[in-house]
């Protein structure tokens, strides 16, 4: 069992290091039939090597966590593949999985998501339109890049960054 736990927590540090490398944490606009707008948390690792991304999604089989793989071309036709893990259950149990292993800014985005994804949770109707909490939580995830890898928490609501101030000590 002891080697079992050491296994997995050797896959979540190799699965996060695949994230800070190679993969991307956002939030995902869209816009719905009768404008309805939508957001959906999504993380996403993007690779030439399939064996790679077979064994990304090995590990997210062996964490319970579902994904799906997309393979593409670049302008010089060779493949390239991408496997998403989206929506809020998803991405609720992978980031704090990752979050202690992230290095890069995208550490500070995954902390943002979850606190979107936790606040979007709290509201007694999750079918509710959008709140200014939410718009301004998207809003700093487009923030976070490698220049500015840490924005201000200022201007963060106080329930969300209660939220990613919990995750952080954990």
């Amino acid at each position: 069992m002891r080697n079992q736990q050491r296994s997995l927590d050797c896959d979540i540090g190799w699965l996060a290091g695949m994230i800070d490398g190679d993969g991307c944490i956002h939030i995902h606009y869209q816009t719905r039939r009768g404008n309805k707008l939508q957001y959906q948390p999504k993380t996403m690792i993007a690779n030439r090597d399939i064996c790679v991304i077979d064994r990304v999604r090995a590990v997210l089989v062996r964490l319970g966590i579902g994904s799906y793989t997309q393979e593409r071309k670049t302008a010089k036709g060779n493949p390239i593949f991408n496997i998403y893990i989206s929506g809020f259950k998803r991405c609720k149990k992978l980031l704090p999985l990752i979050i202690p292993h992230l290095s890069s800014y995208k550490r500070e985005r995954a902390l943002t998501v979850l606190a979107f994804i936790a606040y979007r949770e709290s509201l007694p109707n999750c079918k509710s339109p959008y709140s200014d909490v939410e718009h301004k939580l998207y809003e700093r995830v487009k923030a976070i890049t490698v220049d500015n890898p840490s924005p201000p928490r200022d201007q963060m609501p106080s329930a969300a960054l209660a939220v990613m101030l919990e995750s952080e000590l954990a």
